[in-house]
This record gives C-alpha cells, sequence and structure tokens, in this order.
C-alpha cells in the first residue's frame, strides 16, 4: 500500500491561540430567577485533574446571573477524614461566575493536589455567598469530598488480557475503535509496552507506551511514548519511499505523556491531547511531515 497524504508541518501547526475575554454581561433583570448548587456533594480523587462543581439558575432570565461563591473548610476530624485547606489540598481557579441565560449552568472549577503518599478523605464547601440578578433557592451549597487515588495495577497486570483503544482525527473527525493486544516492547524493554490491532486506514496501528512506576508509593501511570511507532511497520509514501509513522507533539521524539486513571483503574484516558503522527523516511531519517493529528485517546483494559 502507497500513501499520498502527507501535510508540511510549520510554526503555525503547533500554535495556540489565546482568546480575549471582553464579553458583556448584561445582568438579568426578570422577576422569578432563582440559583442553586446542582449537587450537594460531589467526590473526586485526587489524581483527577481539573473537575467542576455546577452553579445553576431557574426561571426565565432575560440576562446573566452573577454569583460569588466562597470556600469553606471542612471541621471533620476522623481516622478517615480531615478537612480540606485551600492552596494546600486543593486549588479554585475563581470564585466569581457568571451565569449564561441560555445554559442556565456555570462552574466553579476545583483541581485537588496530588499527594505522593496515601491521603486521609478531606473535603470542603462551595457556599453561594453573593447574588446578583437572581435569588437563592434550594440548595446553596455543595461538599466536596477529595479521595485518595488508591493503589494503581502492577505492571505485570497491564499485559494481560486486551485493551480496547479509542481515538478521534482532529482534522476531520473521523473515529477509530479495536479490540488490541498488549506486549511488552521487544526492542526497549523494562516498562515499555505496546497495544497494537486496531484498523487505521487500512493499517495496522498501535498505541506506544510506558509504565511510569514509583516504587516508594507503589503508583503508576500509563504514558504515550513520544516518538514510539504508530504503525509498527515502515509504510510507503509516493515520492518518499518507506517510512515510519511516529506519535509526537510535532517537536519532542523523546520523553511521555501520561494520561488520568478513571477511579477503578481499568481506563487511561489522555482527554484533548492532540498528538502529531509524524512521517519520518527510513533511509534518510528525516521528517517528511504529518499524516493526521490524533486526540480524544481511550485506552480501556479487558481482562
Amino acid at each position: 500500500m502507497k500513501l499520498n497524504k502527507i501535510y508540511a508541518i510549520g510554526l503555525a501547526a503547533l500554535t495556540l491561540t489565546a482568546c480575549s475575554d471582553n464579553d458583556s454581561h448584561d445582568i438579568n433583570t426578570a422577576a422569578g430567577v432563582t440559583v442553586h448548587m446542582e449537587e450537594t456533594e460531589v467526590s473526586a480523587t485526587e489524581n483527577v485533574g481539573l473537575f467542576n462543581v455546577p452553579v445553576v439558575i431557574e426561571g426565565n432570565a432575560n440576562g446573566f446571573v452573577e454569583v460569588d461563591v466562597k470556600i469553606v473548610e471542612g471541621t471533620t476530624y476522623t481516622d478517615e477524614e480531615e478537612p480540606a485547606i485551600t492552596d494546600a489540598h486543593f486549588y479554585v481557579t475563581s470564585t466569581h461566575i457568571y451565569i449564561n441565560p441560555e445554559t442556565k449552568v456555570a462552574n466553579i472549577e476545583v483541581r485537588p493536589v496530588d499527594f505522593r503518599l496515601p491521603q486521609k478523605t478531606r473535603s470542603f464547601s462551595v457556599v453561594i455567598d453573593k447574588v446578583n440578578g437572581a435569588t437563592v433557592s434550594g440548595n446553596a451549597s455543595t461538599t466536596v469530598y477529595i479521595l485518595d487515588k488508591g493503589t494503581s495495577p502492577q505492571y505485570a497486570e497491564l499485559l494481560t488480557g486486551q485493551w480496547l483503544v479509542n481515538f478521534e482525527s482532529a482534522l476531520d473527525g473521523s473515529a477509530y475503535a479495536g479490540r488490541c493486544n498488549v506486549q511488552q516492547d521487544a526492542e526497549l524493554g523494562g516498562m515499555n509496552f505496546n497495544i497494537t490491532g486496531f484498523d487505521y486506514d487500512g493499517l495496522t496501528g498501535q498505541i506506544p507506551l510506558v509504565y511510569e512506576w514509583d516504587d516508594e508509593i507503589g503508583y503508576g501511570d500509563v504514558a504515550i511514548r513520544m516518538g514510539g511507532l504508530f504503525v509498527p511497520s515502515p509504510v510507503s509514501f509516493t515520492g518518499y519511499g518507506p517510512c515510519y509513522m511516529r506519535l509526537t507533539d510535532g517537536s519532542a521524539t523523546s520523553g511521555s505523556v501520561a494520561g488520568l486513571w478513571n477511579n477503578t483503574y481499568s481506563s487511561v484516558s489522555f482527554g484533548d491531547l492532540e498528538l502529531y503522527v509524524m512521517v519520518y523516511q527510513v533511509e534518510s531519517g528525516s521528517q517528511i511531515g504529518y499524516y493526521d493529528v490524533v486526540t480524544n485517546i481511550t485506552l480501556t483494559h479487558v481482562k
């Protein structure tokens, strides 16, 4: 098989553009609009990254509802639980939000601190403090519990059974999925392994991985190896001959990017991470360009 599609890569392809926040917020003047916290309790593991605590409005608002919340640290001390302290155990992006009358929901963003050693459950509350454009009705507080991330699988467990691979092309939205075999990388050894066997444009694709294991705390993260082969065997490209197809962030050909385990340690998600399927000539080793950009990668272990 010979492939023709290939894209030149340049700075423009790798540059993220920041958007300014100059939106005006006309405050609601309609009567009967209320605001409340969507949940009474929310739980998240310490390694979850950024998560949301939603605030919602009810009624037919004709403008935005402005809300300030306050963070109230927990007061419970037991063998299993203790208070969560702001800027020590978690961070809040902002305590000031505007709720759009069309979507009727906005979020307080929270990022827990991921500690190396085992932790107790920690708690705090997000409480509605001030409102402009509505009245508080119903639940005005959400208690947030930050849970210890627990113990991830041993490396040997990852090499059992099969893995389901799911991802999308960021270029055309094509979805890819497959039930794949797993094996240690024969060349690299160690905790480097590959999930191989999904169909990728008529080719056999694989995800090159490394298990970043920490002996001290007995915990590991599944990470994608930058520069690892996305297709195990060379592929012939018109005008270039045999080429390797490797996963990179567009520049780095070494290192790794870790995914996020789910709560049961059965699935790893890489979220909106975008990786280039870079093309390198076998003979010269030179980079030709990229074939695709993949994103929304999820790997699920089927034991």
